[in-house]
């Protein structure tokens, strides 16, 4: 389905293997402009943590309330997953048919694949200190225009 996390995005993020929700700066790169809200997150051992998004994803729903995510995560009860480590993190919907989907991302930042790509030459190119910026995945013109075609065959 192309929606969970693989070898490539496992060793890239640490994410365990079927993990479906990622961030991948949307937030970060805020196209729209929209506006940044701080938040106060607390845990479950009343540890809080202030983050500050325009959009906290899957943090605001909680992700123990999300099955296809709680059952990777340690019992909440043992606090080793903070709520606050969601913040910016969305369900990775499938990719079939998505040249019929525009427009792209939670936002609806990306009205065509092409800005999608530029997303991703965003995030795979930024210094915010995330594993898989550490990679060096530099894609090219051509890379960007293949990818395209792939996604528009799909």
């Amino acid at each position: 389905m192309l929606n969970t996390a693989n070898q490539f995005t496992t060793d890239a993020t640490g994410a365990p293997p079927g993990w479906r929700a990622f961030d991948i700066l949307v937030n970060a790169r805020n196209v729209l402009n929209n506006p940044v809200r701080t938040f106060a997150v607390t845990d479950a051992c009343n540890n809080t943590l202030v983050v500050r998004s325009p959009d906290p994803g899957i943090m605001i729903t909680g992700v123990y309330n999300i099955p296809l995510l709680a059952q990777f995560l340690p019992p909440q009860e043992l606090c080793l997953a903070h709520p606050a480590f969601f913040v910016d993190m969305f369900k990775t919907p499938q990719l079939f048919g998505v040249r019929h989907t525009a427009p792209y991302f939670h936002d609806n930042s990306a009205k065509s694949l092409e800005e999608v790509l530029q997303q991703y030459v965003f995030f795979f190119t930024s210094d915010l200190g995330f594993p898989i910026t550490d990679s060096n995945i530099l894609l090219t013109q051509q890379d960007i225009e293949d990818i395209i075609a792939f996604l528009r065959i799909l």
